[in-house]
């Protein structure tokens, strides 16, 4: 059976799917075209924080070489360069989820659907206010309410790199956003919009999120930010 739906989308179902629909009674092609165009679609965002902290005790030194060479003449010439100091972190996970604002929205309909540009890079940073995002939030706004933080040496916002989207969803989880913080503060979330500078109320917010639980840090930290877009429909 081919379903051809108004926006000139042809769907095809094979054998079993029309039996499974006439038992359903929901047979006709009108019936089922109505259910598909009257589903709706949801919008969200996932963003899960990775902290590092120097170990306490400083760095360690990991001796890589074989066992059975450390007694030869030539093991510091041929092995030496194995036995390097390691920066030794410790891990802390959290995460976060929120909806994508309707400015986000909004730009992800524009842009496939009315033939507005495409924003080749989005940045990701971080913010210090216990500050809950809303729909209503923009990149004008945004930064305010949610007092974005600038306490990392990187120059700009760290940019998203993103893997090709697969199941209605796409991260940097391959390329996570790294954070060098130089300052004592205390991080509730993070955000992504279009606009690289630090602080910048111009260009388009895409998401952000409150992480489930806030995260002390300090100078010398690394924070490492995962950001997941997703697309359903239900």
């Amino acid at each position: 059976m081919k379903l051809h739906l108004p926006s000139g989308l042809i769907l095809m179902t094979d054998k079993a799917l029309e039996a499974y629909l006439t038992r359903k009674g929901i047979l006709s092609q009108k019936r089922l075209t109505d259910a598909l165009l009257s589903s709706s679609l949801e919008w969200g965002c996932r963003y899960e924080g990775e902290h590092f902290r120097p170990h306490p005790e400083g760095d360690r030194t990991i001796n890589l070489v074989p066992m059975w060479a450390r007694k030869r003449a030539l093991t510091k010439k041929l092995f030496g360069f194995l036995a390097q100091p390691v920066r030794v972190m410790e891990l802390d996970p959290v995460a976060g989820n929120n909806i994508i604002p309707t400015e986000g929205r909004n730009h992800i309909l524009d842009t496939e659907l009315h033939a507005t540009s495409q924003v080749t890079t989005w940045y990701i940073a971080p913010f210090e206010a216990n500050y809950t995002p809303v729909a209503g939030d923009t990149a004008a706004t945004f930064p305010a309410s949610a007092t974005e933080s600038t306490a990392y040496a990187e120059a700009t916002r760290v940019a998203f790199v993103e893997a090709a989207a697969s199941a209605g969803s796409t991260s940097n989880t391959a390329n996570k956003a790294e954070f060098s913080i130089n300052a004592t503060k205390t991080m509730y979330g993070a955000f992504m919009t279009s606009v690289s500078t630090k602080s910048a109320t111009t260009g388009t917010l895409l998401s952000a999120a409150l992480f489930a639980a806030s995260r002390a840090v300090i100078s010398g930290d690394l924070l490492r930010i995962t950001s997941t877009i997703s697309l359903t429909s239900s």
